[in-house]
């Protein structure tokens, strides 16, 4: 799908930031007022924009190379997965609905072993993900298999974002939001605020405006700065943990 069709079947199922999908374009906001992070003008929470801008600040040269590139990188590896015959729908569809509590390279291995036909028993996936998974692979329109549920618009809102920035290899307005991009955003670790009526839109575009003021996208700034807020927080390999955790602990102190 082109990124134009995944804005297209994104905004059919009534998504939270389909006003992001329809006004802002792929290449950022043009109507925008920018004078700089301390008087900005636009939808995104003026507080999450700094505390982005200030992770963003801190990511290392190797993170800024990574994250720019993650979702053209993850796109790169569905595509790979079509040699067995599956689509690269199919495949990125696999991927988002079995990523919910996984790791990337777990996300990976299992959504592997999902469309080549291998057994999935003993896999730490939930049995509610994987049997969405099955309905991708029997031919199900896979934007039909993550809609959300009657009466739960946010229901799974992580995974249709998740999805769509795989398949157009980051290249659209929407954001992917988890418990890091979440802790990072807000000082907060209640991740289930997401789920709140406008917590991921605002947070979404929080993303957004600090991409638009850094010259990236706003799902660019999101996998650079998921990068790095894992190092700082002290999630990857003991990575100067010791100095990570203090570096964090001001992320959280009273704004």
């Amino acid at each position: 799908m082109t990124p134009d069709e995944v804005a297209t079947a994104y905004v059919a199922l009534g998504e939270i930031q389909t006003a992001a999908i329809r006004v802002a374009g792929r290449s950022g906001p043009a109507d925008r007022e920018v004078r700089g992070v301390n008087s900005y003008v636009g939808p995104g929470d003026g507080t999450s924009v700094r505390r982005i801008g200030d992770v963003l600040a801190l990511a290392t040269r190797a993170e800024v190379s990574e994250g720019t590139a993650w979702y053209s990188a993850a796109r790169t590896f569905c595509s790979g997965l079509r040699r067995y015959g599956v689509t690269l729908d199919q495949a990125a569809g696999v991927v988002a609905v079995l990523s919910p509590l996984l790791s990337w390279p777990q996300n990976m291995v299992y959504a592997e072993r999902v469309v080549s036909g291998r057994s999935m028993v003993g896999a730490g996936v939930l049995a509610a993900n994987l049997a969405k998974a099955g309905r991708i692979m029997a031919g199900e329109d896979v934007w039909s298999v993550v809609r959300p549920p009657a009466g739960r618009p946010r229901s799974g809102q992580k995974v249709r974002a998740f999805l769509a920035c795989i398949l157009t290899g980051g290249d659209t307005p929407v954001v992917c939001l988890d418990r890091h991009a979440y802790a990072l955003a807000t000082g907060r670790t209640d991740v289930r605020a997401l789920d709140r009526s406008g917590v991921y839109e605002r947070l979404a575009a929080a993303y957004r405006d600090a991409g638009y003021l850094a010259g990236l996208r706003g799902s660019e700034v999101q996998a650079v700065t998921w990068l790095t807020w894992r190092r700082l927080s002290g999630r990857t390999d003991q990575y100067e943990r010791a100095a990570a955790r203090e570096s964090v602990a001001g992320f959280f102190a009273p704004t």
